[in-house]
């Protein structure tokens, strides 16, 4: 009988040796690769979202008070809160700059332009982590190639556009009363004259005549800024009626006002028809489509005639239109108009007195929406 032979053992461990001696560091050059690509993707959209937010900072500022230096400071000051590779972002003097957004058309683009300061409605802002900058470069964790560090930078653009509001104005016959005085009829309002009915001339003191007021500083803190907003008027009680269409001509709708002042009829509070009619001239009858659109909705009562306000709220919404509440008066539903405010992606405010009434409508028309366009 033939003897088989054994086969022999062959030793491969030098050459598995040699084999990952020569690919481990290829291994770690390629993973030192890809946490830098994966590092310097965070930091630059860090550093997007800090000058994004810095600049919305800046352009709301600017718009309001037309000081470059404040806007300045608050850019700096969200800039601080949002951190970029660990690090709060500085903006320097050179960093921001003042001009113009314009388009032409509802979907075109914003264009920006450096433009005298005076007639500016837009920011750019310029967030840099580089070499050159009190920022600094982006510092690689694991240098490749000679590569130890990154030059990132991003722009944004904050601008006040052009925008085209309706004043909802509440004329029921509570309007007549004073702000302190419970609007139930009879008595008559505290101020009245003798034998004063509705459909008369308001009393002194009346609500309707601090709306007035409140709506002329709304009118004089857009009589400031460098954009061209269009103004209508609705008022309503039981209905509503559409007295000023959009104009830029604001005297006319001190004009619209007056005319309630001289004789203020009586009625409920159908806050509904009030929104719908602003939805129908916002909609149908404006020419501007690229224009911002909002709607300021003051009342100092409770709704009480047909569909909630909330709910009409929410489909005039759908139509890209911002609703602002403003309640007046204890007797106001603040609770309602918080929800109509909310379900129209806007604000809602409640003023007690005369003074507090100028005071929100003044600031609702410093700060009509900003948006970034870059």
């Amino acid at each position: 009988m033939r003897r088989r032979r054994s086969p022999v053992n062959t030793n491969r461990n030098g050459v598995s040796l040699a084999l990952i001696a020569v690919l481990l560091p290829v291994l770690i050059l390629l993973c030192g690769f890809a946490i830098n690509i994966a590092q310097v993707q965070l930091n630059r959209t860090e550093l997007q979202c800090a000058t994004d937010a810095s600049a919305r900072a800046a352009g709301r500022t600017f718009s309001s008070s037309r000081d470059r230096t404040a806007a300045l400071a608050d850019a700096n000051r969200i800039a601080a809160s949002n951190a970029v590779a660990g690090q709060p972002l500085v903006f320097r003097d050179e960093d921001l700059e003042i001009g113009i957004a314009t388009r032409n058309g509802v979907g075109a683009r914003y264009d920006f332009s450096p433009f005298d300061e005076s007639d500016a409605n837009a920011v750019r802002l310029q967030g840099l982590k580089t070499a050159d900058s009190p920022n600094g470069s982006i510092n690689c964790l694991f240098p490749v190639f000679g590569t130890k560090s990154i030059d990132l930078s991003k722009v944004a653009v904050s601008a006040q556009p052009e925008v085209d509001v309706v004043l909802v104005i509440d004329r029921s016959g509570s309007m007549a009363y004073a702000d302190d005085e419970v609007a139930l009829f009879p008595p008559a309002p505290a101020a009245a004259s003798a034998g004063w009915t509705f459909a008369s001339a308001v009393p002194e003191g009346a609500r309707w005549l601090d709306a007035v007021d409140a709506t002329e500083a709304f009118l004089e803190a857009l009589e400031d800024t460098p954009q061209l907003e269009k103004v209508g008027l609705v008022t309503y009680a039981g209905s509503s009626t559409a007295d000023v269409e959009l104009t830029s001509e604001y005297s006319q709708i001190t004009q619209g006002l007056d005319l309630y002042t001289n004789s203020l009829g009586g009625g409920g509070t159908h806050i509904t028809s009030g929104l719908n009619e602003a939805r129908a001239m916002l909609n149908d009858r404006s020419p501007r489509d690229f224009a911002i659109k909002v709607i300021v909705l003051m009342t100092d009562g409770r709704h009480n005639l047909g569909q909630t306000p909330g709910t009409t709220a929410n489909q005039i919404t759908g139509d890209g239109i911002s609703i602002f509440t403003v309640t007046f008066s204890e007797e106001a539903d603040q609770g309602a108009m918080q929800e109509t405010a909310d379900a129209g992606n806007g604000q809602q405010f409640h003023a007690q007195s005369r003074e507090d009434l100028i005071m929100v409508f003044s600031e609702i028309g410093k700060s009509l929406p900003t948006l970034l366009t870059q």
